[in-house]
């Protein structure tokens, strides 16, 4: 990503960067709520 960035400096070219955190994405169901 480093390198994405220096060459779109050097080259004055846009750059679009974008993060997807799914670490987490479907959360936990504690064994109450499933019963």
């Amino acid at each position: 990503m480093e390198v994405a960035i220096q060459e779109a400096r050097r080259t004055n070219a846009q750059l679009a960067i974008s993060w997807l955190d799914i670490s987490n994405a479907f959360g936990t169901v504690s064994h109450q709520m499933r019963r």
